[in-house]
């Protein structure tokens, strides 16, 4: 249980600072953005304070938009290490969830 913690744990970091390295590098691409990052605080007022990637794009077999596939080769990567710790994040998650109730069952 400890090791999905911790993996969850250090998957949410890597994954935020995922997000921002990649917002970064889409600067220049403001339709992509909007379409890959959704905004959780949208009702708080500050929209583009937080932003974090689409739960729908960390499923690998999700196809990205057409307009993805003509980023420069480090957004690309990046985009695809950001959905890989995304994933990771929520198995994780699941994973300790389910390993504490069956603990608990014991």
């Amino acid at each position: 249980m400890d090791v999905l913690f911790l993996t969850a744990g250090i998957s949410m970091f890597v994954h935020i600072a995922l997000c921002v390295i990649l917002r970064r590098g889409l600067l220049n691409h403001p339709a992509i953005e909007d379409e890959l990052f959704a905004t959780p605080n949208r009702p708080l007022g500050k929209p583009n304070f937080i932003r974090l990637l689409r739960v729908r794009y960390f499923m690998l077999f999700r196809a990205l938009p057409e307009e993805a596939h003509g980023l420069e080769p480090w957004v690309r990567i990046t985009l695809l290490a950001t959905r890989v710790t995304g994933l990771c994040f929520i198995c994780a998650n699941l994973g300790f969830f389910v390993a504490a109730f069956i603990e608990a069952g014991r």
